[in-house]
């Protein structure tokens, strides 16, 4: 009877055509490594560089944001509404507010715009072109995501 009910949970739960990697990032603007998560749409491999997403949580979030939310791509995907992108998001600092602190020991914003961007481009072929790179947020990724686009607009693309 375990066994049947197991393989019905299993059986109910929603096929996911994308694959999801979830790492670990060092570098040295960070004092230890960084969480994250990429979804991935499939054929991402294949053809030119995708458009790149990346999601900054609010307070006290993390990158299970981000896997949790895998299903709601894959639908968009399917059906077509939205087109194939990579989508990334690391775990920050609770409150880290994504900027660089002032005493130089975490530097989220440099993080964001330069190594983590550049890792994401290279190893899941999303293009470096800054028209098709997206940065969004709530809360306090909302206001990270406003705070780096106008600080360096060069490397996101312009609000429509």
């Amino acid at each position: 009877m375990l066994k049947l009910l197991g393989f019905l949970l299993l059986a109910s739960l929603p096929s996911c055509a994308s694959e999801l990697v979830l790492g670990d990032f060092k570098t040295d603007l960070i004092p230890h490594p960084v969480p994250y998560a990429v979804v991935l749409p499939d054929g991402y491999k294949d053809g030119p560089a995708l458009p790149m997403l990346m999601m900054l949580h609010g307070g006290y979030g993390s990158r299970d944001q981000l896997v949790q939310m895998r299903g709601v791509f894959d639908d968009e995907w399917k059906s077509g509404r939205l087109p194939k992108m990579v989508v990334a998001m690391i775990t920050a600092g609770p409150a880290c507010l994504y900027m660089d602190f002032k005493d130089g020991s975490e530097k989220w914003e440099s993080l964001i715009i330069g190594p983590f961007r550049t890792s994401v481009q290279k190893t899941y072929n999303a293009t470096s072109d800054p028209k098709k790179n997206l940065l969004m947020g709530a809360s306090m990724g909302g206001e990270g995501t406003l705070r780096i686009g106008l600080k360096h607009p060069e490397c996101m693309a312009e609000s429509q």
